[in-house]
């Protein structure tokens, strides 16, 4: 009688043969499970805002590919007039993420940045976003409070002020 192995050996190679030829690094179909970034908007222009009040506004951060992307985030700020809450993030795949950007024009300028954001995607592992905005003179609220400090001494139990907000 013949061996099993032997007989079978030649069977499986020309079974696998097709099936690893079909494997190559070139065929379109094999799809590779990696972070794809989207940003939104290109740009952030915040405009014409009442210096010194704070404004933000959201950049929009999305993953397209089938692996967790990374984003680093950085302002290239000398004036300081922007700021981010945040310095790091993590998207899920196929998922996005409202990053705030803040503008505090601390005078009557115009003032340009560079955000960064530093990504683990092979194809763009860099992106900048201009951001700019321009502090104007405009009305600013005039709040009184009376009294200024509340002192609620020591509480045992409930306590209630009453504050008068002008």
């Amino acid at each position: 009688t013949p061996d099993p192995w032997t007989t079978l050996r030649p069977m499986r190679a020309h079974l696998l043969l097709p099936l690893l030829a079909a494997c190559t690094p070139d065929t379109p179909d094999i799809v590779q499970r990696l972070p794809e970034i989207t940003v939104a908007p290109a740009l952030l222009a915040f405009g014409e805002r009442v210096s010194p009040l704070p404004h933000e506004e959201a950049l929009l951060v999305g993953n397209a590919g089938l692996a967790e992307l990374e984003v680093a985030l950085s302002l290239e700020d000398a004036t300081g007039a922007f700021s981010l809450p945040v310095a790091t993030a993590r998207i899920d795949a196929k998922d996005s993420l409202a990053i705030p950007v803040r503008f505090l024009p601390p005078t009557f300028l115009a003032y340009e940045a560079e955000l960064v954001l530093t990504t683990n995607d092979v194809d763009d592992p860099t992106i900048r976003i201009p951001v700019s905005g321009t502090g104007i003179s405009g009305p600013l609220p005039d709040i009184d409070v009376d009294p200024r400090t509340v002192d609620f001494e020591e509480v045992t139990g409930e306590a209630t002020r009453i504050v008068t907000v002008r």
